[in-house]
């Protein structure tokens, strides 16, 4: 029996979700995607928008099987090297991680992700 294959959508983390991503997902032939919580690729504080991101996996057959934790607050954060981290110096920007964490958990939760993938440090300086 062939193990179950996943893609990550990180491949699309520059852009906004859209259904053609997870379409084109599922017309390469896979049945599970790993989805990226972190703006602008997922709003996971909107819950509307994760709403709209499950219907669009229902609809196509793809199954959330896990999903990318924010260790950025944005992707242009990430690029200028400021980085969400668990194990920050800083009691304030540990619990301001945590809370972005945890409400990414609750959304995802409810989409169907079973796995989280969580990054408890950041590279280089861990800032907000």
């Amino acid at each position: 029996m062939k193990p179950p294959f996943s893609l990550s959508a990180h491949l699309f983390a520059s852009e906004a979700a859209t259904r053609a991503h997870l379409e084109s997902v599922a017309q390469a032939g896979f049945k599970q995607v790993e989805l990226w919580a972190m703006i602008p690729h997922m709003d996971y504080g909107d819950g509307r928008r994760v709403r709209e991101v499950g219907s669009w996996l229902d609809e196509l057959g793809l199954r959330p099987v896990s999903f990318h934790a924010p260790f950025y607050a944005h992707l242009e954060e990430a690029r200028a090297g400021r980085w969400l981290s668990l194990a920050h110096p800083d009691e304030i920007v540990r619990a301001e991680t945590l809370r972005r964490v945890e409400t990414a958990l609750r959304a995802m939760t409810e989409i169907g992700a079973k796995v989280a993938v969580i990054h408890p440090a950041a590279p280089g300086r861990a800032e907000i």
